[in-house]
């Protein structure tokens, strides 16, 4: 699973943000379902995008191009 986040968070952040992860300034991270939350129908991949190294951000970063 942690494989599929980072393959679909990675895939899904230029068309978010504007520019490609490894050109941008910003970071990714994701949560994904674990063995427990998967007995439980936890299917859902969530993408995370920020400030680097935790730097503050207000807004929507969508169409960022940073």
């Amino acid at each position: 699973m942690e494989k599929q986040s980072e393959d679909f968070c990675g895939s899904e952040f230029a068309g978010f943000v504007g520019v490609p992860y490894d050109s941008s300034t910003l970071e990714l991270t994701y949560f994904y379902p674990t063995t427990d939350t998967w007995k439980a129908d936890d299917r859902e991949i969530v993408c995370l995008i920020g400030g680097a190294s935790g730097a503050a951000t207000s807004g929507t970063l969508k169409g960022a191009a940073k």
